[in-house]
C-alpha cells in the first residue's frame, strides 16, 4: 500500500466524517482508525500487494462506519492517539523547556550582543535589555510588573552597576554570553533570598507548596478513576470468561469493547501514576536541599557585616539551579495532569455492569496484585508531598497457584524453554510480550488477563511471555504456533487492540507506516540565522594563490631527503643557552710602612766678588756654598733634597 493511497484514504474518511459531524475528530484519529480496519482478515485485503479501488472503498467505508459508531471502540482510539501525541518522558519533557527557554531568551541576548552602545541612552537601553533577558531566564513574575521589574534591575545593579557596561562591551560574544547567564542565576538567587526575609518577592510564586497540591489532586484523579476502571474492566473479564454464558453478535461485541478501554486506560493510569510517584520524590528531595541551601546562605550573610562575592555568588547560583528544578517539575506537572484530564473524558463506564458477577480466582489474584501495585504508588506520593514516612513495601503477592515445573511444560522445539524464579535473575522485570497479557486466555476468550508471574515465563526465541493459569502456560508450550496465530487473527479484528497489546512490529508492516506526520498538512516556515555566528579571525598562514602552494609542498617534499645539520654563528650564538662558571674576586687586606728622616746642617755661603772686577779677566761675584757635611753624610748645596729609604 503506497503513502499517496494512505493519504488520500485518510483524507476522504476524514471529509465523510467532518460531514457527519464526528465530534472531536482529529487525523490522527483518522488514521489510527484506517490503519486498525486495514488489517481487518474480513476484509480479506493482501497489504504487500497494490490495492484495488474497490479494495480502497471497502477500507474507507468501514473506518468510516467505525468512526461514526460512536462506540467505545473509538474512545479508545482517540485515547490512543492522544496519548501518543502528548505523552512524554519526564526528561525529555525537562530538556523540551529548557530549550524552549533558550529560544525564547535567544533573540534577546542576540539583540544584546550585537549592540554597540557609545552614548548614554544607548548604554541605558542595554542594560534594560540585559534586565529584560534576566527576567525571560528567570520566569518569576511577569516583564510587565513595574514591581517585579525593579527588583531584578536593584538585584542586577548590586552585582553589576551600569558603571560596568564598559567592561562588559570589551568581552568577547562568548564571555558575554556566559555572563548573561551567570548574571541571570545570581539575580534569581538575589531575589529568591529576599523574599525569604520578607524584603520584596511577592510576585514570586511558592512552587513547592503548590506542586504538593497538585500531586495530591492527581493522586486522588487517577485513584477515583483506577478504581472504576479496575471494577469494570474486572467484570467484564469475567463475563468473556464465563462458560455457561452464550455470548455472541452484539452483546459480545459490546463487552470486548468495554473490557479494552479500560484495560487501555488502567495501562495509561498507571503509567502516568508513576510518573506522579517520580515527580513526588524529586520534590520532595528538591525542597530538602533548597531548604539547606537557604539556611547556609542566611547563615553566611547575616553572620558578617561584609561578605566577599567568591563565597556568596556561588551559593546565589545553587539556590537559583535549585528553583529551576521546580519549575521543570511544574512542567512535567502540566503534562501530566493534561493527560489525565484527558483519559478522564475518553474513559467510557459501562453503567450497566453487573456488581455481583462471579470472578474466577485466578482474575482475581491477577487483579488484586495489580491493585496493590497502584495503591502503594498513590500512597508512596501522598506520604512524600506531606513529608510523612515513605510506608513500608507490602509482603511479596502470594498467588494461590504454585510455580509451573519442568514436568508441565514440555517444549515441542528447542526455541522454547520455562524460565522460573528461582533459576532467573529479575524475573519480574523481564519484558513481556502483548503488554504483560496471557496470550493463550486472550487467543481463546479475548478478554485481557494480566499475566502472573510467580507462575513462570515461558521464552520462545527472544521473546518471553506470562500467563493466568497452569492450563495456558502448558497450552503454549505444547503448540505456541497455534496459539499466537490465533491470537493474532482476533487482535486484528479489534483496531483498538493492535495498540492495547503493543503488536505493532507483528502487524501489517506496510500500514504501520502510516502516522500523523505522513498524513500533515504542509505548511511555508522560514529560519533566520545570526549575523555573524562565529567570531572574526583570520589565519595568516591561510594561502590563496596554488603557485605558492605548490612551492610550499615541493619544499616540504625535498626536505624529506635531506639530513638535519645545524651551523653555530654569532647571531645564533646569542639565541643559545650558554652558562660560565667564574671564581668570584677575593679581599685580602696589606699593610706597609715607611720611615724616613732629616738632619739640617748650618749653611755657609761666601760671596765672590764683591770688591767689584779687576783687569781684564774679572768675573761678576758670585755665591760659594760652603757647608759641612754633618754625621760623616756630605751635605748637599741648597736647593737639592735627599730621597729617603723605605
Amino acid at each position: 500500500m503506497g503513502e499517496v493511497v494512505l493519504r488520500q484514504m485518510v483524507s476522504s474518511v476524514f471529509e465523510e466524517c467532518v460531514a457527519a459531524k464526528v465530534p472531536e475528530l482529529t487525523l490522527e484519529l483518522v488514521a489510527a482508525a484506517v490503519r486498525g480496519v486495514a488489517l481487518n482478515p474480513s476484509l480479506g485485503i493482501n497489504l504487500d500487494e497494490q490495492l484495488k479501488p474497490e479494495d480502497v472503498d471497502r477500507i474507507a467505508a468501514l473506518a468510516t462506519s467505525v468512526l461514526q459508531s460512536g462506540t467505545p471502540t473509538v474512545s479508545t482510539l482517540r485515547a490512543q492517539t492522544f496519548f501518543a501525541n502528548n505523552y512524554r518522558s519526564l526528561d525529555v519533557v525537562a530538556s523540551d523547556r529548557r530549550q524552549a527557554l533558550l529560544n525564547v531568551i535567544r533573540e534577546v541576548e542576540d539583540s544584546i550582543l550585537e549592540m554597540r552602545a557609545r552614548t548614554r541612552d544607548q548604554l541605558e537601553g542595554l542594560y534594560r535589555q540585559i534586565v529584560s533577558s534576566i527576567l525571560l531566564r528567570s520566569n518569576m513574575g511577569s516583564p510587565s510588573d513595574i514591581t517585579v521589574v525593579k527588583e531584578t534591575t536593584a538585584a542586577l545593579g548590586s552585582v553589576m552597576p551600569p558603571e560596568e557596561l564598559g567592561s562588559f562591551m570589551r568581552l568577547t560574544t562568548h564571555e558575554k554570553r556566559r555572563q548573561l547567564e551567570e548574571l541571570g542565576l545570581i539575580v534569581m538567587g538575589i531575589r529568591l533570598f529576599n523574599k525569604h526575609s520578607g524584603k520584596g518577592g511577592d510576585a514570586i510564586p511558592n512552587l513547592p507548596l503548590e506542586l504538593g497540591a497538585i500531586i495530591k489532586d492527581l493522586v486522588d484523579t487517577t485513584a477515583s478513576l483506577h478504581d472504576k476502571l479496575a471494577t469494570q474492566a474486572r467484570v467484564h473479564t469475567a463475563l468473556l470468561l464465563r462458560q455457561d454464558m452464550r455470548l455472541e453478535g452484539e452483546d459480545r461485541e459490546r463487552i470486548e469493547q468495554f473490557c479494552y478501554n479500560a484495560r487501555q486506560h488502567i495501562f495509561y493510569i498507571s503509567l502516568l501514576q508513576n510518573d506522579v510517584t517520580v515527580i513526588a520524590d524529586r520534590l520532595s528531595t528538591t525542597k530538602t536541599q533548597f531548604a539547606m541551601r537557604r539556611e547556609r546562605l542566611q547563615a553566611t550573610v547575616h553572620s558578617q557585616a561584609a561578605v566577599a562575592t567568591d563565597q556568596v555568588f556561588p551559593q546565589f547560583m545553587e539556590l537559583a539551579s535549585l528553583w529551576q528544578a521546580f519549575q521543570e517539575l511544574s512542567a512535567q506537572l502540566t503534562m501530566v495532569s493534561k493527560v489525565i484530564g484527558a483519559l478522564g473524558s475518553t474513559a467510557t463506564l459501562d453503567g450497566d455492569v453487573a456488581v455481583g458477577v462471579d470472578i474466577p480466582s485466578f482474575l482475581q489474584d491477577a487483579v488484586s496484585h495489580e491493585q496493590e501495585l497502584f495503591a502503594r504508588a498513590c500512597a508512596v506520593s501522598r506520604s512524600l508531598v506531606s513529608g510523612e514516612p515513605v510506608p513500608h513495601q507490602a509482603e511479596q503477592f502470594a498467588p494461590t497457584e504454585a510455580p509451573l515445573t519442568a514436568a508441565e511444560v514440555t517444549p515441542t522445539d528447542e526455541l522454547t524453554k520455562l524460565l522460573v524464579a528461582e533459576s532467573t535473575h529479575d524475573l519480574d522485570n523481564i519484558p513481556l510480550q502483548f503488554a504483560g497479557y496471557c496470550v493463550t486466555t486472550y487467543a481463546h476468550t479475548g478478554a485481557i488477563v494480566p499475566v502472573i508471574r510467580t507462575l513462570g515465563l515461558i521464552q520462545r526465541g527472544n521473546a518471553c511471555y506470562g500467563f493466568a493459569t497452569r492450563a495456558a502456560a502448558t497450552e503454549f508450550a505444547s503448540d505456541p504456533d497455534t496459539v499466537l496465530s490465533h491470537a493474532m487473527a482476533r487482535a486484528q479484528v479489534h483496531p483498538e487492540c493492535v495498540e492495547l497489546l503493543h503488536l505493532h512490529g507483528s502487524t501489517g508492516a506496510s500500514v504501520a507506516s502510516l502516522s500523523a506526520e505522513s498524513v500533515a498538512v504542509k505548511c511555508d516556515s522560514g529560519c533566520q540565522t545570526v549575523l555573524h555566528p562565529i567570531e572574526t579571525h583570520v589565519d595568516k598562514s591561510y594561502e590563496w594563490n596554488e603557485w605558492e602552494l605548490r612551492r610550499k609542498a615541493l619544499k616540504l617534499a625535498n626536505l624529506r631527503t635531506k639530513k638535519t645539520h645545524s651551523t653555530q654563528t654569532h647571531n645564533s650564538n646569542f639565541r643559545r643557552a650558554n652558562a660560565t662558571q667564574v671564581y668570584l674576586p677575593k679581599e685580602k687586606p696589606t699593610q706597609t710602612r715607611a720611615d724616613a728622616y732629616t738632619n739640617t746642617s748650618k749653611p755657609v755661603t761666601y760671596i765672590r766678588g764683591l770688591r767689584g772686577a779687576r783687569g781684564p779677566k774679572a768675573t761678576p761675584h758670585q755665591v760659594v756654598d760652603l757647608t759641612l757635611q754633618v754625621g760623616g753624610i756630605a751635605l748637599e748645596p741648597k736647593g737639592q733634597k735627599k730621597k729617603g729609604l723605605l
